[in-house]
C-alpha cells in the first residue's frame, strides 16, 4: 500500500495465452491456475464470473472519477496496481456537465494542476503559447465555475486546483 495506490502481486508468471499486452488491452480469456479451486470459490460466491474482473475492475474505477489501472510483471508475479484519487487526471475528477463547458486548454490546465499541484500565469503562457489575456480567460472561466482558486498578489499570483 502507498500514499496513491495499491499495489496486488499474484505470485506465479501469467498463463499461456494470457499476455501482459493481452491483459492491458482488455482482452483477457477465463483462466485458472486451479479450477477446482475456482469453482468451489464461485459457488460460495468469493468470486463472480470468470474473465469479466479485469474489464469490471477498470469499469468501476473509471466510472468513479479514477484512473484506469496499470499492470506489470515483475520477477514472475503480475502486478496489478489500482490509484486513488490523487493520482487520477483532474479531468476525471470532474462531473462531465462542467467538463463540457471547458476547451481543451482549460482542461489541460486543470491536468497540469492535479499533477504539480499549482501553475501561474507565466507558465500557462509558456506551456499553450498564449497571451496574458488569454490566459486571464482560462483562468476566469475556471474560477467562475469553482474548479480552481486564486492565491498570492501580483507577480506572486498562482493557481490551484478545487477538485
Amino acid at each position: 500500500m502507498f500514499r496513491d495506490a495499491i499495489a496486488v502481486k499474484s505470485p506465479g508468471s501469467l498463463l499461456p495465452p494470457l499476455t501482459l499486452e493481452r491483459i492491458q488491452a482488455y482482452d483477457v480469456v477465463p483462466l485458472s491456475r486451479n479450477p477446482h479451486i475456482a469453482a468451489a470459490m464461485n459457488d460460495m460466491r468469493y468470486m463472480e464470473e470468470r474473465a469479466v474482473g479485469i474489464r469490471t475492475m477498470r469499469d468501476r474505477l473509471v466510472k468513479h472519477g479514477l484512473r484506469e489501472p496499470d499492470f506489470a510483471c515483475d520477477l514472475d508475479c503480475f502486478v496489478a496496481t489500482i490509484y486513488g484519487r490523487e493520482s487520477s487526471p483532474a479531468t476525471l475528477r470532474i462531473e462531465s456537465e462542467t467538463l463540457s463547458r471547458l476547451n481543451s486548454r482549460q482542461r489541460r490546465i486543470l491536468d497540469i494542476l492535479g499533477a504539480r499541484g499549482r501553475i501561474t500565469s507565466l507558465e500557462c503562457i509558456r506551456e499553450f503559447a498564449i497571451s496574458r489575456e488569454t490566459a486571464n480567460q482560462d483562468f476566469d472561466s475556471l474560477l467562475e465555475l469553482g474548479l480552481i482558486t486564486r492565491l498570492g498578489r501580483g507577480k506572486g499570483t498562482y493557481y490551484v486546483g478545487r477538485f
